[in-house]
């Protein structure tokens, strides 16, 4: 991990994402969607679904990881560099006009108020939205996952799963709850008149 260089990162992410971010739609006043949730809570599959209605470019850190660190191993100095690159790519989009998704854990004020942060100095606006879904189903998500059949690039495990809910704290902020165990179609509608408001 040492020597790494958080510009070199932002560089090699924007030459891979540069077709992407060609297309991308340009709004008047951007917004970032944080995600908030467990592994397994179905932030990824929501973050796709949002995308598509609402017009925004997917930042997720488990993409992010896998483009930067060629064998994760999941350790504090990596899990800084990712999401530093991350923030970056969030701060060089808005500042095209391009509406994110910030597809991460986000479990806690140590990893939104840097984002809070970040939105106020872009003058751009900013909505939380907190996945849960019961932990039968979680369970039974991660074993997919661990047997290959989930395409969203995460290595989580229920191991991993128990240990970050540990970590989870009430969210202080204004949030939407999505239960990802039901139909989330008044959810998306809801967000995508916040992200359309004023554009």
């Amino acid at each position: 991990m040492a020597g790494y260089s958080v510009a070199k990162d932002l560089k090699q992410l924007e030459d891979i994402y540069v077709e992407e971010i060609k297309h991308c739609f340009v709004k008047n006043r951007p917004v970032i969607v944080v995600m908030s949730g467990l592994p397994g809570t179905g932030k990824s599959y929501f973050s796709e679904q949002l995308a598509a209605t609402a017009e925004l470019f997917v930042i997720s850190s488990d993409r992010i990881r896998k483009c930067l660190v060629k064998y994760p191993k999941y350790t504090s100095n990596e899990h800084y560099r990712v999401f530093a690159s991350c923030h970056g790519l969030i701060e060089r989009l808005i500042q095209k006009n391009i509406s994110v998704v910030f597809d991460a854990t986000n479990l806690n004020k140590f990893a939104i108020q840097p984002l809070k942060k970040l939105s106020t100095s872009l003058n751009c606006r900013m909505v939380i939205a907190l996945c849960v879904a019961p932990e039968p189903l979680v369970q039974s998500r991660l074993k997919d996952r661990v047997n290959g059949k989930d395409d969203y690039g995460s290595d989580a495990d229920w191991d991993i799963y128990k240990m970050l809910k540990t970590k989870q704290t009430a969210i202080t902020e204004p949030y939407y709850e999505i239960d990802s165990s039901l139909d989330n179609s008044d959810a998306i509608t809801a967000i995508q008149k916040f992200i359309m408001d004023e554009q």
